[in-house]
């Protein structure tokens, strides 16, 4: 699965919360054989998953992929019942077919957000200088693939490059890497009681 972040995640969530709802809605007014008026919310789940596609195969998930085709197959069909008036075949579809299909899609963004709100950082130091430069190569390729195998993300840092910050909370005081492309935070860590090398973790 290509990398996305956990903000891109979340919109594909909001998206599908609001495709389920619409199609949730069309199923209703199916029911109720108002078939002009669902012919509209019907364009805009095409159009919600239209929009998609892109995003889809771009995440490279064979699962997703089968289900996004079974989506397209399911609008298809209905598109076709509609054209015939056909309200029942097109509520068999929707309940049997797009909303359950739908429904684990959306199941499959919430997942993998859980999975990316999980993932731990790993923080590898030294008192006086970066592990990088005096560790074997070998090692670091070592810890470094050992990290990607994990869904690790790996920091290597000087001691120095800890920043103490107070946080009025529950929690422990944080320490903050600076100094990086981007702040990593630890819980609070008694850098005394651990050996160089070794690592400090979530």
């Amino acid at each position: 699965m290509e990398k996305i972040n956990k903000q891109e995640l979340q919109q594909l969530i909001n998206i599908f919360d609001t495709i389920i709802e619409a199609t949730e809605h069309f199923q209703t007014l199916i029911r109720d054989r108002q078939l002009d008026k669902s012919v509209f919310v019907f364009s805009s789940i095409v159009d919600g998953m239209t929009m998609l596609d892109q995003t889809i195969k771009q995440i490279e998930n064979d699962q997703l992929t089968r289900d996004k085709a079974n989506v397209d197959a399911a609008i298809l069909l209905i598109a076709k019942e509609l054209e015939n008036q056909q309200a029942t075949k097109v509520l068999e579809i929707i309940q049997f077919n797009l909303l359950p299909t739908l429904k684990k899609i959306h199941q499959f963004f919430i997942e993998s957000n859980s999975h990316e709100s999980s993932k731990i950082t790993i923080g590898v130091y030294l008192d006086h200088v970066n592990p990088r430069k005096v560790y074997p190569e070998a090692r670091i390729d070592a810890l470094v693939d050992e990290a990607k195998k994990q869904n690790c993300d790996i920091y290597f840092f000087l001691l120095k490059m800890l920043t103490l910050k107070k946080e009025k909370s529950w929690l422990n005081t944080l320490k903050i890497i600076s100094g990086l492309k981007k702040s990593v935070i630890f819980r609070q860590l008694s850098i005394t009681s651990l050996q160089p090398n070794e690592f400090a973790s979530l």
